[in-house]
């Protein structure tokens, strides 16, 4: 934080106050004095008094003097930054990422403590969500991104609470042709009820040059969850699954000509044609609707 505001806070540190220097106001009274102190110097003195106290509830005050708009800017800058300083986990850093669409200036200090906090052990998870945030920070963050650990990007893949880091991950997986039989892994039918393994966002498939044994496998666990999702009625979930199936090119690279529809029992139908029916018979079996009058007729496809 002080070699990022070195240029506004230099009178700051004139005035003899050190940042580690402890000081005996109450994180209470430190608040009051960087909202209301009686100089900008004054201000600065209780917000650096606050990045450096032992107290817990520093870093709760210095978001609280961020958000007071009425606050002077520079005041909410020095605070915000003085949070991002303080986080002492890579968990407590992804917690402040929103601070960096209001303080652009923060891009530094983010990726200062997020080197500083991973040391030798990146958080994926963590940097992608600092990246959506910033494209300075995804610039800086991209190559240990680009080398991050599959089955951990895959999990943030199906799991994050924010698409556009579902998004993020998939990008990234997208140029690991290398792990190709480890992202289809990924994709296989295995449900636990009615869940689905991406439930509470969207569904990505990562865009690789899929080879076409690898393609076939894809298109069959998606056609699998297709087929699981108009058993439960997932709407939303099956729109998910065909959107994939649609976009990312999956049946050309299987081999096939058709072009998928979003209709379970003619996918079903048109996978047959792909695969053969033994195969659809068993992807039925598994599903235990291989005798339901909806989805049998699909075996009888020539």
């Amino acid at each position: 934080m002080i070699s990022m505001l070195r240029p506004t806070l230099s009178l700051l540190l004139l005035l003899g106050l050190s940042p580690t220097e402890k000081r005996r106001d109450s994180v209470t009274q430190l608040r009051e004095t960087a909202l209301h102190g009686e100089s900008l110097e004054s201000q600065g003195n209780a917000v650096l008094a606050l990045v450096a106290s032992q107290d817990a509830d520093a870093t709760g005050a210095l978001l609280s003097i961020e958000s007071q708009k009425r606050a002077p800017e520079l005041v909410r800058t020095w605070a915000a930054a003085g949070a991002v300083q303080r986080a002492n986990s890579m968990a407590e850093l992804e917690a402040l990422a929103d601070l960096l669409s209001r303080y652009p200036a923060l891009e530094r200090p983010f990726r200062l403590s997020a080197t500083e906090l991973m040391g030798g052990n990146p958080d994926p998870e963590a940097l992608l969500t600092l990246s959506v945030k910033s494209p300075a920070l995804r610039t800086a963050f991209s190559q240990t991104l680009a080398k991050a650990d599959v089955s951990v990007m895959m999990r943030v893949l199906f799991t994050h609470k924010e698409n556009e880091v579902r998004r993020l991950a998939a990008g990234y997986l997208a140029a690991r042709d290398d792990s190709a039989d480890s992202i289809v892994k990924g994709y296989r039918y295995e449900a636990k009820g009615s869940a689905v393994p991406w439930q509470g966002g969207a569904l990505y498939v990562p865009s690789l040059g899929w080879g076409r044994s690898q393609a076939k496998i894809l298109l069959g666990n998606l056609t699998a969850w297709h087929l699981h999702c108009d058993r439960h009625g997932l709407t939303q979930e099956k729109q998910q699954v065909f959107n994939n199936l649609r976009s990312v090119g999956i049946w050309r690279q299987a081999g096939s000509q058709n072009r998928p529809v979003n209709d379970t029992v003619r996918l079903l139908k048109q996978y047959a044609e792909l695969v053969g029916v033994e195969k659809v018979a068993q992807l039925l079996e598994a599903q235990g609707v291989r005798h339901n009058p909806k989805y049998a007729g699909v075996l009888e496809a020539k």
